[in-house]
């Protein structure tokens, strides 16, 4: 097993970005569970504009994952009716090993007010 995902101890949720709808709402596919290294921890970053983005956790994941997805902590067995605690990806970062055979990839999130998008 790589080094890069051998501290995956945790489970998460994931509700990929599918698209958008008409009116600009992001839609998402079916929640899958992953295993996950989650960290609570308030952090600032900035796009490649310069746009500043404050994140609430950080996520070590074994794929990549596109902004706008949504998070949450815990089993697909255990998800609340309606989902509760979601995160909203913000950043994604992705670093090679020596060889370049497999990658690190940390996802940022900060936290997501509204209710689960549509899912398609």
């Amino acid at each position: 097993m790589p080094v890069e995902t051998t501290e995956l101890n945790e489970y998460a949720v994931l509700w990929a970005l599918s698209s958008y709808d008409n009116n600009g709402e992001a839609t998402v596919s079916a929640g899958v569970e992953l295993k996950v290294r989650w960290t609570d921890a308030e952090s600032q970053s900035a796009t490649a504009r310069g746009t500043p983005i404050a994140a609430d956790a950080t996520v070590v994941v074994d794929r990549d994952i596109a902004l706008d997805s949504i998070m949450r902590l815990g089993r697909l067995s255990a998800l609340p009716t309606p989902p509760t605690d979601l995160y909203e990806v913000v950043s994604m970062r992705k670093t090679p090993d020596l060889k370049a055979r497999n990658y690190r990839r940390v996802v940022s999130l900060r936290r997501y007010k509204d209710a689960l998008p549509t899912i398609v």
